[in-house]
């Protein structure tokens, strides 16, 4: 795994990365973004992943690929976001309380490490369903490399977001894009 690639990948094409994060900062338009960054992590999985990004072309692809990964992101939530409301009513009771705030957090760090094996699985075959072929993603998911990728996409993501947040308004876009591509990079290397 190439992890100075991997985090200088968005800084290849200075228009290309601009592009990305403008589409970022605008609702509904940032599907672009995200079917960019999905779309980018297919070259990311052949035997010699090409670092190069790819043009933005196919507007609509990315759109309706970015929408696709949107929806997958939500379904991939809904345990979470139930668990949450358990919390919430069984927090209320006290009861129960400890544990399903621990099942909560796994719960979360399980999904998101399947979620991103998802999106690279979307990215190689192109059907809905293949964000949900949990017995493949598995598969590739729960190897040290993986760990690894996930791992260091996450710091990633957490440092870059903590280091542009006090940029009103685009730093949250900034960093969302630049960390997504970066982070799926590296998850689709280790795929």
């Amino acid at each position: 795994m190439e992890f100075v690639k991997a985090v200088k990948r968005p800084f290849l094409d200075l228009r290309k990365l601009l592009l990305g994060v403008l589409f970022s900062i605008l609702p509904v338009v940032n599907f672009l973004s995200l079917g960019y960054i999905i779309g980018s992590a297919k070259s990311m999985t052949a035997r010699r992943p090409k670092y190069d990004l790819p043009e933005w072309d196919n507007f609509w692809g990315l759109f309706v690929n970015g929408a696709l990964g949107f929806v997958a992101i939500l379904i991939y939530s809904l345990p979470l976001s139930l668990l949450s409301l358990m919390l919430a009513f069984y927090g209320s009771m006290s009861f129960g309380l400890g544990g399903l705030a621990l099942l909560l957090g796994l719960a979360g760090v399980l999904l998101s490490y399947l979620m991103l094996g998802g999106l690279v699985n979307f990215s190689i075959k192109g059907e809905f369903k293949s964000f949900f072929e949990l017995r493949t993603i598995a598969e590739h998911a729960f190897t040290k490399e993986y760990f690894l990728a996930w791992l260091v996409a996450m710091l990633y993501t957490v440092v870059l977001s903590v280091a542009l947040s006090w940029i009103p308004f685009v730093g949250e876009a900034v960093a969302s894009f630049i960390a997504g591509l970066t982070g799926l990079t590296l998850i689709a290397e280790a795929y």
